[in-house]
């Protein structure tokens, strides 16, 4: 693990990244041209969002392709059914470097939309179809959290839990966006390496050692990030997780930048076409300013005698804004000027929010536990609450971003790489 994996991980994106640029594509195929009727037969494949005018879900078809589906009817997750509705392709960006719908349904899985979706037959679900049982999961799981939380409670937890936040109010959805927060609806690598922390830690407290509680714990991160939906960047999150309880095991730093370099190699091998795309980027840019300035910001701020768990939030959250802040307004164009210290008072409390919930769904066929169990819950979702609410209400919380060049892109990164070498060798000579 010590050997210098660096070079060759980038050299291997590159040639990824070029295969695509020339034409080489590894991803479900997207529709390109609008088809005015069409008659799809599939399964409700996804989790179902209730619209004012319908339900919109994911529709699986029998030839393998996923349509963004909206009908004007209830349906059930798992449900069968033939609808009958437009076919229309995913928007491209309309002006450089905009933000690409197409982009983000591929990295979905999804082909194109049917909208106008009018349901010509249906057939109730198979529950021994293996296809629907995390949507069904996640399904139960959504009518646990809403028995026992009030809103917009439930919805921020499952969104934490597993992804779905579509029926997050317009107006909270942005203001997680305003604050840099949105992260927190979003199963990925914060999630997954929370419940990696609670299984190596719950391993550890039964007497199990380092090595096979590391070991254990890889194949139930990989379970959890298929039962949360099995998209792109949960899987990939969990392939990075899996390859930093392997580093553990073997006695390695958990987080550094080889095994970020050996995680890029193996989410490339699994995922090329998404390396050229902003959340490939979005994601290892995170991880790899963690690797890079937490360790230096923590012995500074324990130079300046700040307590430890405080120093440890701090170094974490810094360093993450400083991976992520330029491609996320490069990305969504939008810069949160306040997302260090909104993630500084919202991400500490994640892991307690999502400790509780997993807690919830585990006692929820026990309603007097669960109700307990739910009050208890619904103190750090009000603290998340709070905090990105009034942080978003601070004077310039939503600036607009011109998209910048690439070129400055790689010229922050090369600075961040050269901070990183600056403070760890001044972190040295105060040693």
């Amino acid at each position: 693990m010590r050997a210098p994996l660096v070079v060759p991980a980038l050299l291997y994106l590159g040639s990824i990244a070029a295969a695509q640029h020339v034409g080489f594509e590894f991803a479900p195929p997207l529709a390109t041209e609008e088809i005015a009727s069409a008659t799809i037969q599939g399964i409700v494949a996804s989790d179902v969002s209730a619209r004012s005018w319908g339900d919109s879900f994911e529709l699986l078809a029998g030839d393998g392709r996923r349509y963004a589906a909206g009908v004007n009817e209830t349906v059930t997750v798992g449900e069968h059914l033939v609808v009958r509705g437009r076919i229309v392709p995913f928007d491209p960006p309309r002006n450089p470097d905009e933000p690409s719908q197409r982009e983000f349904a591929r990295e979905r899985g999804l082909t194109a939309r049917l909208v106008g979706g009018r349901i010509l037959s249906r057939a109730p679900p198979d529950r021994f179809d293996l296809r629907t049982l995390p949507a069904r999961m996640r399904a139960a799981a959504n009518a646990t959290l809403h028995r026992y939380l009030s809103e917009p409670d439930a919805t921020i937890l499952a969104g934490m839990l597993y992804g779905a936040r579509g029926a997050l109010p317009p107006e909270l959805r942005a203001e997680f966006q305003d604050t840099g927060t949105v992260h927190v609806l979003v199963t990925a690598g914060l999630h997954l390496g929370v419940v990696a922390a609670l299984l190596t830690f719950a391993f550890t407290r039964i007497g199990i050692g380092r090595i096979p509680a590391s070991l254990a714990a890889i194949p139930l991160i990989w379970l959890y990030a298929i039962l949360s939906g099995a998209h792109v960047p949960s899987l990939r999150a969990a392939t990075m997780v899996s390859v930093a309880l392997a580093a553990r095991a073997l006695g390695e730093r958990p987080i550094s930048i080889n095994t970020l370099a050996l995680a890029a190699i193996v989410v490339a091998t699994l995922w090329p076409a998404w390396v050229a795309g902003a959340s490939f980027g979005l994601s290892f840019s995170c991880v790899a300013a963690i690797a890079l300035f937490a360790d230096g910001i923590s012995g500074a701020l324990e130079r300046a005698r700040v307590p430890a768990p405080l120093r440890e939030a701090l170094a974490l959250t810094l360093s993450t804004q400083i991976g992520v802040w330029p491609l996320t307004a490069s990305t969504f164009l939008v810069i949160a000027p306040y997302a260090a210290p909104a993630n500084l008072f919202v991400v500490p409390v994640v892991g307690v929010a999502l400790t509780l919930g997993l807690v919830l769904l585990g006692a929820g066929p026990i309603p007097p536990v669960a109700q307990v169990v739910a009050h208890i819950a619904a103190w750090p979702l009000a603290w998340i609450e709070s905090a990105v609410h009034l942080t978003a209400r601070l004077p310039y919380a939503h600036v607009v971003a011109t998209p910048p060049p690439p070129w400055s892109l790689a010229c922050y990164d090369a600075m961040m790489v050269a901070a990183s070498a600056l403070l760890r060798a001044t972190a040295g000579k105060t040693r």
